[in-house]
């Protein structure tokens, strides 16, 4: 039953991304969720086009959860779609700012498929302050 909602959620139509476009922080988290499960289902696959779409809605989304750590899944969640399509600036700069939301974010950034440079490796591995 989950997998079918998480397919429903990306393959969907446009009315399925609306309420996060509207700005329902449950329907972006939905989203964030389904993209990281697909990632994690084909991590080597490059994203489909209807996750192209649910990233760039997520992108455009600006998170206003008192969860800051529901704002860096989102930000995390687009950066594993660049990640796959090999737009690894952009996804660096996704999960960077994931980590910065919150510090969850930052051991499974270090293990994500980017070529870390020495210095942005030095700022995942050190502790938030």
């Amino acid at each position: 039953m989950r997998w079918r909602l998480v397919g429903l959620w990306l393959t969907g139509d446009d009315t399925r991304r609306s309420p996060c476009r509207n700005g329902s922080e449950q329907a972006c988290g939905a989203l964030a969720v389904a993209l990281l499960e697909s990632a994690e289902r084909a991590p080597a696959a490059p994203p489909t086009a209807a996750e192209e779409r649910a990233a760039r809605v997520l992108s455009e989304h600006r998170c206003r959860a008192d969860d800051r750590g529901q704002c860096g899944l989102q930000r995390y969640a687009v950066g594993t779609v660049d990640a796959r399509a090999r737009r690894f600036d952009r996804a660096k700069k996704s999960f960077m700012w994931a980590c910065a939301a919150h510090a969850s974010w930052w051991a499974c950034a270090l293990l994500e498929p980017v070529d870390w440079t020495p210095e942005e490796r030095r700022r995942l591995t050190r502790p938030a302050r």
